[in-house]
C-alpha cells in the first residue's frame, strides 16, 4: 500500500515469548515469513528512494529538479513496480505461511492493534491484515530515513559535476541499508533459532552471536570515512556537517530501523503515541554505534526506535498520516443453484474448466462449474423443472421465447365446374380461393458500440502502495444485431441478441498507473434474449445487486444482510428463480480460490428488479465469456499468438434503465462500495444508466444510435491485492 507516512517511533515491548514456552511450529515459520518478507520490503523502499535521490542529484534525465523522491507516488515505474512485487510477496507470505498453514490468530499471537501512524488498520483473523499493518509502518519508516539521510525536500542539492559529494551521498544511503539488512537478518535468524529450540534463550534484539553485525558495522564506519569528508559533507542536506556526526546517522538509522522491526514482529506493541522527529544539534543517543571506527554492541534495548540527528537544534518536524490502506483479499467465489428451465429434456451437465486467479484485476473469476446444457424441443405446453446446480455466481439460463415461424398459406386452385344447359357449349366456372395470410417479419437492426459512454468500470476501495486506487474505467468497443418480433397490444416485443452477430474488440484497462489488462468477451453461443416494452409499464426493470462480504455477525454501521451463523443462507432470484448461497471461506476451502479471510462468511447475492419499464425500455440477458490476455504476438483476442489467464463465463443483464451494485462489509471491514459512499480515492460510483431506444418505437425504420444498455455487479476480493470491487458496464450504440 502507498502512504505519505511519518518517523520512527518508540515501542512498548509486549508479548516476548519467555523462557520454556512452547511455540508450535507454525507459529515460528508464520513470525519468520513474516519478518524476511517485511526485511525485503524495507530494503526495495530504500533501494528505490536512493536511486532516485542519486540520478536526480546528478541531473540524470527524467529525474527534474522539482521531483520529491521521499514521495514513494513519484517514484519511477520500474521502481514502483519492483516495490509492488515485494509487497505482493509479503502478502503471499502471510496467506501461505501463516493463514493456510495453521498458524495462531495475529491477537493469540499478540498482535493486538495496529499503531500509528496506521492506527485505523483494523486487525482481524486473518494476518493478511497484519501484512496491512506491517507494510503501512514500514513505509513510514523509508519516509523518514530516507528524508533523515538525504534531506526534505525541496532542500536536496543538485551535485551536477560534483561526483565527489554525490559519492559521498551515497555512501551514506548505502552504510544505513546494508547495516539495516544484516542487523535484521541476524536477529530473525537468531529467534528463528531460540523458538525452535536450538539455542538457549536469548534477547536476540542486541545479541550479535556470531558478530557478522559488528563486522558489517565496522565495513560501513569506513565507507562514510573513506567517502566523507566535513567539506563535503556541508554541501549535502544529510543529518549531519561533520563527519563523526554523519557517521553516527547513517549507522544509527540503520541500527534503528532493524530494530523496530524485528520488536513489531516479535514484540508487538500495544498503542502507543505518535512521536515527532526532532531535529537537534547533536545526535540523540541511542542503541547505535559510536562515532569511531570499533564497533560498540548495545547492551540493552530503548525505547526510541532511532534518531534523527540533523544541521540546526531549532526546527521540529511532525509527519503527517495519509491515506489508511485496507485488508486486501482475492476473488471469491459464491456458489449458487441455478434453476434450468427445460421444455422436455433433462439438462445434461458439462464440466466447464475452473479458471485460474490473474493479477492484477479486470474480470470477475467465477467459476461456472456442471452448467446444464438445454435441450430446447418444441412443445406447445413446456415443462419446467428446476434442476439445482452449484456455480460459483448466479448463472442465468435463458430459453428464446420469440421464434418466427411460417404461416402456411392456401393456393388457389382452379376447379372446372361443369353444367348442364340445353346450350351448345359448356362453361367452366373458377372457384375463389382463400388469399395469403401475411407473416410478420423480424426486424434486425445493428448496434456499433463505442463513443466515450461505452466503458466498463471498476470501483475499488483499497489503497495500493501509496495510490488510492478510486476507480478504474476502461473503453468498450464491438458491435451486435438486435433482432425485434412483433410488437403486441400492449407495445411489448421479444427481442433476440444472436450469438452469431456479437463481436467486441479487446477492452485495456490501466489499474491506477500500476498495472494493465486485457480482457476478450465473446459469445459463449446461445443467445441472448429479453423484451422491449415501447409503451412502457411492464414490471422488473431496472437492477440492484447486493453482497455482504461478512455475515457472521449482524449489520455494522455501514449496512449489510442479517447475521447467518451457519453459513447457510440462501437468496433466490426473483425473475430467473436462480439461488444464490452463502459461503464460508476456509482453509483448503472452495468458497474461493485463496480463502484470504478464513473463518468469514460471504453472503449470498440478492438481485432485485425494483423499477416498472418506461416507455421504449428494454432489457437482456446475454450469456458472455471473459478471458484474460496473458500474452499475445499480435492484436490481442485475435486468437492468433493469444495465451490466456483466467476464463469465465457470465450472463449480463443487461438494461436501459438503471443498474447499481453494493458490495457491504467491503474488504471485511466496517465499509462499503456503493454509490456515493466514501470510497478510498473518493465518492463510489456504482450505478450506471442506460438511454431508452425511443426512436426506434417512433419508428422501427430509424437506428438505434443514442440508445444505451448498462449492467452492475459487486464482486468479493476479485484481486488479492486491490480487494473488492462493482463493476459497471455501459454499451452505447453509435
Amino acid at each position: 500500500m502507498k502512504r505519505q507516512l511519518l518517523g520512527l517511533f518508540a515501542v512498548v515491548l509486549v508479548g516476548l515469548v519467555s523462557e520454556g514456552q512452547a511455540v508450535v511450529p507454525p507459529d515460528v515459520k508464520c513470525r519468520d515469513a513474516l519478518g524476511k518478507a517485511a526485511r525485503r520490503l524495507q530494503m526495495k523502499i530504500l533501494q528505490a528512494q536512493a536511486a532516485c535521490h542519486q540520478s536526480r542529484m546528478a541531473g540524470k534525465p527524467g529525474y527534474p529538479s522539482g521531483l520529491n523522491c521521499n514521495d514513494l507516488s513519484q517514484l519511477p515505474t520500474a521502481s514502483l513496480n519492483s516495490i509492488l512485487k515485494a509487497q505482493l510477496a509479503f502478502e503471499n507470505a502471510a496467506i501461505r505461511k501463516c493463514d493456510l498453514a495453521g498458524a495462531s490468530s495475529p491477537a493469540t499471537l499478540g498482535y493486538l492493534a495496529c499503531v500509528a501512524p496506521c492506527e485505523s488498520i483494523s486487525l482481524t483473523s486473518s494476518h493478511v491484515s497484519l501484512q496491512t499493518c506491517l507494510a503501512c509502518l514500514i513505509q513510514s519508516q523509508a519516509f523518514s530515513t530516507t528524508r533523515s539521510l538525504y534531506g526534505d525536500f525541496p532542500d536536496p542539492p543538485l551535485l551536477v559535476g560534483n561526483t565527489a559529494a554525490q559519492a559521498c551521498q551515497k555512501a551514506l544511503g548505502k552504510a544505513s541499508r546494508d547495516l539495516f539488512a544484516k542487523r535484521l537478518q541476524q536477529q530473525l535468524l537468531c529467534q528463528y533459532k531460540v523458538n525452535l529450540g536450538k539455542i538457549p534463550p536469548t534477547n536476540c534484539l542486541t545479541s550479535d552471536l556470531t558478530g557478522a553485525i559488528a563486522k558489517k558495522q565496522a565495513a560501513m564506519d569506513a565507507l562514510i570515512r573513506k567517502h566523507c569528508s566535513d567539506g563535503l559533507l556541508a554541501v549535502l542536506t544529510s543529518c549531519s556537517n561533520n563527519q563523526n556526526g554523519a557517521v553516527a546517522c547513517s549507522l544509527g538509522t540503520g541500527t534503528g530501523l532493524a530494530d523496530f522491526i524485528f520488536q513489531q514482529i516479535y514484540n508487538p506493541p500495544a498503542l502507543t503515541p505518535t512521536p515527532t522527529v526532532t531535529e537537534t544539534g547533536t545526535p540523540t543517543a541511542t542503541p547505535t554505534p559510536t562515532a569511531t571506527g570499533t564497533a560498540t554492541a548495545t547492551s540493552t534495548p530503548t525505547d526510541t526506535a532511532t534518531f534523527t540527528p540533523t544541521r540546526t537544534p531549532t526546527n521540529t518536524r511532525t509527519a503527517t498520516t495519509t491515506r489508511t490502506p485496507t485488508e486486501t483479499g482475492t476473488p471469491t467465489q459464491t456458489p449458487t443453484e441455478t434453476p434450468t428451465e427445460t421444455p422436455t429434456q433433462t439438462p445434461t451437465e458439462t464440466a466447464t474448466p475452473t479458471p485460474s486467479n490473474t493479477l492484477p484485476p479486470g474480470i470477475p473469476t467465477y467459476t461456472p462449474t456442471n452448467t446444464p446444457t438445454i435441450t430446447n424441443t418444441p412443445t406447445h405446453t413446456p415443462t419446467r423443472t428446476f434442476t439445482p446446480t452449484q456455480t460459483p455466481s448466479p448463472t442465468f439460463t435463458f430459453t428464446p421465447t420469440f421464434t418466427p415461424t411460417n404461416t402456411p398459406t392456401n393456393t388457389p386452385t382452379q376447379t372446372p365446374t361443369p353444367t348442364n344447359t340445353p346450350l351448345p357449349t359448356s362453361t367452366f366456372t373458377a372457384t375463389p380461393s382463400p388469399s395469403p395470410t401475411s407473416t410478420p417479419t423480424p426486424i434486425v437492426k445493428t448496434c456499433s458500440i463505442g463513443g466515450t459512454n461505452s466503458r466498463l468500470g471498476l470501483q475499488w476501495d483499497k489503497t495500493v502502495l501509496f495510490i488510492s486506487l478510486g476507480r478504474t474505467v476502461c473503453p468498450v468497443t464491438g458491435s451486435t444485431n438486435i433482432v425485434f418480433g412483433p410488437q403486441d397490444p400492449n407495445g411489448v416485443r421479444p427481442v433476440t441478441i444472436p450469438a452469431s452477430s456479437i463481436s467486441f474488440n479487446a477492452v485495456t484497462c490501466n489499474v491506477a498507473g500500476l498495472s494493465t489488462v486485457t480482457i476478450c468477451v465473446e459469445s459463449t453461443g446461445v443467445d441472448g434474449v429479453g423484451i422491449l416494452d415501447c409503451d412502457g409499464g411492464e414490471p422488473n426493470y431496472g437492477f440492484l445487486t447486493q453482497v455482504d462480504h461478512n455475515t457472521n455477525n449482524p449489520p455494522q454501521s455501514n449496512g449489510g444482510f442479517p447475521a447467518d451463523p451457519t453459513c447457510t443462507a440462501t437468496e433466490t432470484d426473483p425473475v430467473t428463480g436462480s439461488i444464490s448461497t452463502a459461503c464460508l471461506e476456509q482453509t483448503g476451502g472452495t468458497c474461493n480460490a485463496n480463502n484470504l479471510h478464513p473463518g468469514v462468511c460471504n453472503s449470498p447475492y440478492h438481485f432485485s428488479y425494483p423499477g416498472t419499464f418506461s416507455a421504449a425500455g428494454m432489457t437482456v440477458r446475454v450469456p458472455l465469456r471473459l478471458k484474460t490476455v496473458s500474452s499475445s504476438s499480435g492484436n490481442p483476442c485475435d486468437g492468433v499468438g493469444d495465451t490466456y489467464g483466467a476464463t469465465t463465463e457470465v450472463s449480463a443483464f443487461l438494461t436501459t434503465g438503471t443498474a447499481r451494485g453494493t458490495v457491504f462489509d467491503s474488504n471485511n471491514e466496517n465499509r462499503k462500495i456503493d454509490q456515493g459512499a466514501s470510497c478510498r480515492g473518493g465518492s463510489c460510483v456504482t450505478q450506471v444508466t442506460g438511454a431508452p431506444l425511443t426512436n426506434f418505437c417512433a419508428n422501427p425504420a430509424n437506428s438505434l444510435s443514442g440508445s444505451k444498455m448498462v449492467t452492475a455487479i459487486g464482486v468479493l476480493d476479485l484481486d488479492s491485492t486491490a480487494g473488492d470491487t462493482v463493476a459497471t458496464v455501459e454499451l452505447q450504440c453509435q
